[in-house]
């Protein structure tokens, strides 16, 4: 989990270790930008989910009149995580100041935030590329996913102080690339 204070020129710094999530990684496609998802405007509060094991469907089914079940093949699923987040209207993503008007910054990053992470990828694809880098940065891994819905949970001065992002990865989980 990670801890956000919010510095005197109104930038979040969060301390995560369980590392950093990056949307569209180095924006190689075309049409995509690099988004990362934890940085001074906005930051992620909990990135630990995505270090957990792959979730699986499938289980025994019950035959009537019969005991015991029959066994079916269980595979890896895609699983849905409900991503908390705090969003800053005093600086873009890369530290630089929104000025004066910090709402007008909120509304912003806002946009900025829909048309690169919730809005479906402008190239067509279902799926964005996304890499979780441990705070070391000695491991990255990777997963498609989808983001699927943001709602925000209130709203203070220039400040979003919870929304979240329900996200969708496929395959279960994040995972070694090779793998």
């Amino acid at each position: 989990m990670s801890i956000v204070y919010v510095s005197d020129d109104g930038a979040l710094c969060a301390t995560d270790e369980f590392g950093v999530w990056t949307i569209n990684p180095g924006g190689t496609a075309p049409g995509l930008v690099e988004v990362v998802m934890n940085g001074p405007a906005w930051t992620t509060l909990d990135n630990s989910v995505f270090w957990d094991p792959r979730k699986t469907r499938g289980r025994g089914r019950v035959i009537p009149g019969a005991s015991g079940t029959r066994r079916f093949r269980r595979r890896i699923h895609e699983t849905e995580y409900p991503m908390a987040m705090v969003i800053s209207g005093a600086v873009f993503q890369d530290g630089t100041s929104w000025g004066a008007n910090k709402n007008e910054g909120l509304r912003q990053n806002l946009a900025w935030l829909a048309e690169n992470v919730t809005d479906p990828p402008p190239n067509g694809a279902v799926y964005r590329a996304s890499t979780l880098t441990s705070a070391d940065g000695l491991t990255t891994l990777t997963a498609n996913i989808q983001v699927l819905d943001f709602e925000r949970m209130g709203h203070q001065d220039e400040i979003i102080p919870s929304a979240i992002l329900t996200v969708v990865v496929a395959r279960g989980g994040f995972r070694e690339p090779s793998s």
